[in-house]
């Protein structure tokens, strides 16, 4: 589905922060549109994440289309992240959060700038697997929330179109871009 300029921008400035986290960390890939498929008798059902950040670099990480868990290399994501528009809206707030579940992602983040969502919408939702692997959501609101799997505050910035990681709850000490360093 094409992406608005906004939710385009938004997924821009996530994965080159997660680019740089995984550059300073030494471990970890951010992956943008790539498929997110764990079920072998199923290869066809999955979610589409707009980012997600991975525990390593898969097998032939340039080359991939997807991330097939059942396959050597390949592991659920650490953080999903999903940007709401008009036309995914539905799956979003949906049947993302149960896909994201059954997928053994860690933590998924759904950001909702423009409050497109059904019913109650919200800016922010994090939902994040639990030690007995239950998948509950433990933030709905307009942030900042925390992020568990990241050490690191959510905090939404520029006028609430863009989502950013800070070390600080306030938003103070962003992690940068690479843009931003340079």
């Amino acid at each position: 589905m094409p992406e608005s300029r906004s939710q385009d921008q938004s997924i821009v400035v996530l994965v080159s922060v997660l680019e740089r986290h995984v550059v300073r960390q030494g471990a970890g890939f951010a992956a943008r549109n790539m498929a997110l498929r764990w079920r072998p008798d199923a290869p066809q059902v999955g979610v589409d994440p707009d980012v997600m950040l991975l525990p390593e670099e898969p097998p032939d990480a340039e080359l991939l289309r997807s991330i097939r868990t059942w396959m050597p290399g390949h592991h659920p994501p650490r953080v999903a992240f999903e940007v709401v528009s008009e036309g995914t809206a539905e799956k979003d707030y949906g049947v993302g959060p149960a896909k994201y579940a059954d997928s053994g992602t860690r933590e998924a983040w759904i950001f909702d700038p423009l409050r497109l969502g059904p019913a109650e919408p919200v800016v922010l939702q994090v939902y994040r697997r639990t030690k007995r692997g239950r998948f509950p959501r433990v933030y709905a609101g307009d942030g900042p929330a925390w992020s568990e799997e990241l050490g690191a505050w959510l905090v939404v910035t520029d006028g609430g179109q863009r989502l950013r990681l800070a070390d600080d709850r306030e938003g103070c000490s962003l992690w940068p871009t690479a843009l931003e360093v340079e």
